[in-house]
């Protein structure tokens, strides 16, 4: 009897050591970039991370515009001068070029003196994008550039400051020379988060889109030689913190053939325009029925042939003119 005891204690010690070496063991990877990070820079095992959902202004704005989560199933990507390393699916890298190829949600931290972010999917795929530190120059071509989506939302995590940055001239390869803006999308594109996004436009215009903008939340500062930021069918600010100096107009919005379509509209949040030109421009209709907006333009505050109807409250023009 005094044996079969002394033979439990011992198999129950061993099994507490083995618990604990265990427990203090590191947690499998799902490649070489040392696990998943959140916003907050803690390894991810499990669960979901970002912030929760601000609230819309109006319908303008889908869950997908307004969602700003993530979680360790998503693709973590960490960009480095011709060492970017992927874990997860959905994307590929060409030394310090990366596409991203199918539908999905992206982490993207790191940097790239010179190179590219590319989004070439399906027209009926969304992607997700969370800037959760990236800063990214491109010498020749757009920093990103999404070239076929059905839409982008692009998160700024919380606690992270990004920044892109393109260059004076552009290389563009046969047939390709439409983008020309330090972001660039040729479909719809969504900002949201809590973080900060600096933009640097030097060829040309800071954002661009040739379908819907939307600012859902987040801080975004752009700087640019032409226009700062640019929705050709329509701009939506839902709030946020939007500052903008450009040498031409400061945010427009070019569509006067649909009419449900070509409208410049910003519902909260505070958006600071320092423009040479027109500092709010738009075909079709301006709104500003929230938040704060101040202008200095060089040109018009507002530009806008059509309907224009603006809460005074939510309105101040240090314009000269």
């Amino acid at each position: 009897m005094k044996k079969i005891f002394i033979k439990s204690v011992a198999m129950l010690i061993a099994l507490i050591c083995v618990c604990m070496f265990a427990g203090c063991g590191e947690p499998v990877g799902t490649g070489d970039t040392g696990g998943a990070q959140s916003g907050d820079g803690q390894t991810m095992t499990g669960g979901v991370y970002g912030e929760e959902s601000v609230a819309a202004a109006s319908d303008k704005y889908s869950e997908f515009d307004l969602n700003a989560m993530w979680d360790s199933k998503s693709t973590f990507i960490t960009l480095a001068d011709n060492n970017i390393k992927i874990t997860g699916l959905g994307a590929k890298a060409d030394g310090s070029d990366l596409t991203i190829n199918r539908e999905g949600t992206y982490v993207l931290s790191g940097s790239l003196s010179d190179g590219q972010i590319k989004v070439s999917v399906e027209k009926t795929e969304k992607v997700h994008i969370v800037l959760n530190g990236a800063d990214v120059t491109c010498k020749d071509s757009s920093a990103l550039y999404v070239t076929s989506a059905d839409k982008v939302s692009v998160t700024l995590a919380k606690g992270t400051v990004n920044s892109f940055v393109d260059g004076k001239n552009y290389t563009y390869a046969v047939g390709a020379a439409e983008h020309n803006s330090c972001i660039y999308s040729k479909d719809d594109l969504t900002f949201n988060g809590s973080g900060t996004l600096n933009v640097t436009g030097n060829y040309n215009n800071g954002i661009a889109t040739t379908n819907d903008l939307k600012i859902v939340s987040g801080t975004i500062n752009v700087t640019a030689v032409n226009n700062g930021i640019k929705g050709k069918d329509s701009l939506a600010v839902n709030s946020g913190n939007v500052n903008v100096e450009s040498q031409d107009d400061g945010v427009k919005v070019e569509n006067d053939l649909e009419p449900e379509k070509g409208y410049l509209c910003i519902e909260g949040g505070t958006v600071n325009v320092t423009a040479g030109d027109d500092a709010l421009q738009s075909l079709q209709t301006v709104t500003i029925s929230g938040g704060m907006t101040t202008v200095s333009a060089g040109g018009q505050a507002i530009n806008c042939p059509g309907a224009v109807n603006v809460d005074e409250n939510c309105f101040k023009d240090n314009s000269a003119n």
